[in-house]
């Protein structure tokens, strides 16, 4: 299959919907599991990415899409004019498009994104370390490392009882 990544419109809201949806669907089938039923997604509509990015002015979405204009998976990215260390997070690749290089491909435009055209001289993301040796790993096979200590997942509230204190996270970064 083929496919595209490029930035978010923000005024589109076919793009925002398309984010939403992508990104929605990877969360419900990757983390879950130690959410509350209520707390399951991630973006259940457009409007969170629109009001994303109608917030944050060093904020961006990137998305890859197939010739038909459906978007396959997507990613936030965030970056700092003090501190030149770019972010991201969001990453969402449903599982029906997996395996096809796109979670990849999003992360290397990612990396080019922050580097290229925002001057940025690190990125960082945190990633849920709990159950998630292989997505670890993933990441490490693009460039990553690990730093600092394992640390508790941010948001007890959204989990489910029996998991408050045993969902870890780890920080994860790259040089650009």
């Amino acid at each position: 299959m083929s496919f595209i990544v490029r930035p978010s419109n923000p005024d589109s809201d076919e793009d925002c919907a398309g984010i939403a949806a992508a990104i929605d669907v990877a969360f419900v089938e990757g983390d879950s599991w130690f959410k509350k039923n209520n707390c399951k997604h991630r973006c259940e509509t457009g409007d969170t990415i629109k009001s994303i990015l109608t917030a944050e002015t060093c904020s961006t979405f990137l998305l890859a899409e197939n010739q038909d204009g459906k978007i396959l998976g997507a990613l936030r990215v965030d970056w700092n004019e003090e501190t030149k260390i770019g972010h991201f997070g969001m990453l969402g690749v449903p599982t029906a498009n997996a395996g096809q290089g796109i979670g990849k491909a999003l992360v290397a435009a990612t990396i080019l994104f922050l580097k290229d055209k925002k001057s940025q001289t690190e990125i960082q993301m945190p990633v849920v370390a709990t159950r998630n040796e292989r997505l670890i790993a993933w990441y490490e096979r693009q460039g990553f490392k690990r730093i600092g200590d394992i640390f508790p997942f941010p948001v007890p509230e959204i989990m489910l009882d029996e998991y408050v204190g045993k969902i870890d996270m780890i920080q994860m970064r790259r040089e650009l």
